[in-house]
């Protein structure tokens, strides 16, 4: 594939919202080399995140990213279920960042271990 290619995402405090989730991962998935998303402060909830990690999981979108902010948008259990998914199937995401999301304390701190052993692999 020829084209230019971005490497990394900032939108934090762009209140993106649930509209703005949808074009975003139609970009992602034709990008290659993505290695930082910052989406914090976005208005995202727990359906956009699991659009948004879908998206993740190709090793196209995915496969090189390093670094997720999500923080201080409303997302729970749902949507941090599906960032679960995400973290131990990447192996390249190292750093997941949820402050002031509404995902449980011991899941977010699964979460982030998790980003932790894939770190500790490489």
């Amino acid at each position: 594939r020829s084209g230019k290619f971005v490497s990394s995402i900032n939108l934090d405090l762009n209140y993106i919202g649930i509209k703005g989730v949808q074009p975003l991962v139609e970009i992602l998935k034709v990008n290659q080399g993505l290695t930082f998303l910052n989406l914090k402060d976005n208005n995202i909830e727990n359906n956009e995140v699991r659009l948004l990690a879908n998206a993740l999981l190709d090793p196209v979108a995915g496969g090189s990213l390093t670094h997720l902010d999500l923080s201080n948008n409303p997302i729970s259990l749902a949507g941090g279920s599906a960032l679960m998914d995400l973290v131990t199937q990447q192996k390249s995401l190292t750093t997941i960042v949820l402050k002031g999301t509404l995902i449980q304390g011991k899941v977010v701190e699964k979460i982030t271990m998790a980003a932790r052993r894939n770190a500790d692999a490489q």
